[in-house]
C-alpha cells in the first residue's frame, strides 16, 4: 500500500507502530507505554499529497479504512500481524478504535 512507503515529502502526520503484550478492551492505557515490540522504523510519515490540510479526525478515518483494507491481503494473513489479538488506531490524546 502506497501510504506505508516512506514518502518524499512527509505531511505533519506520522504513524507510530508498536506492539504490546497486553490488551484491555475497556482501558486504552495498554497502548500508552513504549510498547513491548518495536520495528526498526517506528515512525512512518504519511504522505503530504494525501494528508495535507486534513483534520486529524479525517486522518484517523482514512488510516482506519486503509488498515481494514490491509488486513484483507494474503500478505497480512501470512504475517505475524495476523496473530495479533487486537489492532487499534488512534491519536495520542484520543480514543483508540479497534480495527481487528
Amino acid at each position: 500500500m502506497d501510504f506505508l512507503k516512506t514518502p518524499d515529502v512527509p505531511s505533519r502526520y506520522y504513524l507510530y507502530l508498536i506492539g504490546s503484550k497486553e490488551y484491555d478492551e475497556g482501558d486504552d492505557d495498554w497502548a500508552s507505554g513504549m510498547g513491548d515490540f518495536k520495528p526498526k522504523d517506528t515512525y512512518l510519515p504519511l504522505p503530504e499529497k494525501e494528508f495535507k490540510n486534513v483534520q486529524w479526525e479525517k486522518v484517523q478515518e482514512m488510516v482506519i479504512t486503509k488498515v481494514k483494507g490491509l488486513i484483507k491481503f494474503d500478505e497480512f494473513k501470512s504475517s505475524f500481524f495476523s496473530n495479533a489479538k487486537a489492532i487499534a488506531v488512534g491519536f495520542d490524546d484520543g480514543d483508540l478504535v479497534r480495527v481487528k
